[in-house]
């Protein structure tokens, strides 16, 4: 007489299957949070004529992590800045240590590995170009300012 195994029944297999459906789903990356994207920018891309004493914004589309979107922040010419983030960690704020060099294009840089709060990353490089405007000059009684310090003669 012949022997066979016995049938496979379905209850045995539920959580395994299961199991290996939600691994299988997270390696796939259908699990967790969208990578995260740069949703707006101050300047806007492409702007013309910002101001020598501008700050640059960078909005996120999620909750980021402050170090790695610091290191990943660069720009050319390179600007010094001071890092500042709002309470939700969303929106980056650089503050030049000194002003944009006048009539200058600027490239900013956020690297790929920049990543959110939940470690994942952006995914993709960004960029952003902007020109500066012409310093900034008053115009004194007897002469002109830069910087808020008037000058006499030529």
């Amino acid at each position: 007489m012949e022997r066979r195994p016995p049938p496979l029944r379905w209850e045995r297999l539920g959580a395994p299957v299961v199991a290996f459906a939600l691994l299988l789903a997270a390696c796939a990356g259908g699990g967790g949070a969208p990578a995260p994207t740069i949703t707006a920018t101050n300047p806007a891309a492409d702007a013309t004529g910002v101001p020598v004493t501008a700050t640059i914004a960078i909005t996120f589309s999620q909750a980021m992590n402050e170090a790695s979107v610091q290191t990943a922040f660069a720009s050319a010419p390179a600007i010094a800045c001071s890092f500042g983030w709002n309470a939700a960690s969303t929106v980056m704020t650089c503050t030049p240590a000194a002003e944009l060099a006048p009539s200058t294009a600027y490239e900013v840089t956020v690297a790929a590995s920049a990543a959110s709060a939940a470690g994942r990353p952006l995914g993709t490089a960004f960029s952003l170009e902007f020109t500066t405007g012409a310093a900034i000059t008053e115009t004194c009684v007897f002469g002109t300012s830069q910087f808020g310090a008037c000058r006499f003669g030529p």
